[in-house]
C-alpha cells in the first residue's frame, strides 16, 4: 500500500475505483490518497496537476493565516496595533467591546486609557486634552495631557498684555512648566499698570 499525502486536497472515495483520487478543488483540509495499483498513477491525468498545485495551495493557506492573525492576536495587542497605525478611534472602539466581554480587565482598560491619549494627541487641541483629563484626571498620561495643555494656553497667552489673563492662567495651571514665566510676565504687567496710573493707590 502506498500512502500519498497531498495537502489541502479532501479525498473522496469511489468504492469500484483502483485508485481514490483526490479533488482538485480547494480546500482547507489535509487528506491522505491511497494507491492500490502504483502504475495507476501514470494514468491518472490530475495526479500530475495535483503535485504542482499542493505547493500553492499551501503558500495560499499560509498567507490567508498571516492575514488573519490581527483577529487571532492578543486583545491588547489588537487595540496597540491600531494606536500604532494612527487609528485610535477604532483602538478605542475595539477596547470598549472588548472590556464588555472582559469587564475589569487592567490592562485592557490600559489599552483604552492609551487609545483615549493618542486620539487626544491626534486632534492636538486644549479642548481635546481637556477632555482626556476629564475622562482620566491621574496617571502619567493625564499629568501629561495637562503638560501641553498648559504650554498651548500659555503660547496663545504669551504675546498677552492683559494682566488678568496671566492671573487667570496662573491660577488654572498653579504647578504648571511656565508658571515662573507668567508670574514674572503678571509682574512686569502690574508695574507697567502702576506707572500709567502714578499713584499711590496702584504703587500699593
Amino acid at each position: 500500500m502506498i500512502r500519498i499525502h497531498l495537502i489541502m486536497a479532501p479525498l473522496i472515495s469511489h468504492a469500484k475505483a483502483p485508485l481514490r483520487y483526490c479533488s482538485p478543488y480547494f480546500y482547507p483540509a489535509m487528506a491522505t490518497c491511497r494507491v492500490d495499483d502504483p502504475g495507476a498513477l501514470r494514468h491518472y491525468p490530475n495526479f500530475r496537476r495535483h503535485c504542482l498545485l499542493a505547493p500553492l495551495r499551501l503558500i495560499a493557506t499560509l498567507f490567508m493565516l498571516q492575514l488573519s492573525a490581527p483577529a487571532l492576536a492578543a486583545p491588547v495587542d489588537r487595540v496597540e496595533k491600531l494606536i500604532e497605525q494612527g487609528r485610535p478611534e477604532q483602538a478605542i472602539s475595539t477596547a470598549q467591546k472588548l472590556l464588555i466581554k472582559s469587564p475589569g480587565d487592567p490592562a485592557l482598560q490600559n489599552a483604552l486609557q492609551r487609545a483615549y491619549f493618542s486620539y487626544a494627541q491626534q486632534q492636538n487641541t486644549i479642548d481635546s486634552y481637556r477632555g482626556f483629563r476629564e475622562r482620566y484626571s491621574t496617571g502619567p498620561l493625564a499629568v501629561e495631557a495637562l503638560k501641553r495643555m498648559a504650554k498651548m494656553d500659555w503660547e496663545l497667552l504669551a504675546g498677552s498684555k492683559v494682566r488678568e489673563k496671566i492671573a487667570q492662567y496662573r491660577m488654572r495651571y498653579p504647578k504648571g512648566p511656565f508658571d515662573d514665566q507668567a508670574k514674572r510676565l503678571e509682574s512686569n504687567l502690574a508695574f507697567r499698570d502702576a506707572q500709567q496710573a502714578d499713584t499711590i493707590e496702584s504703587w500699593s
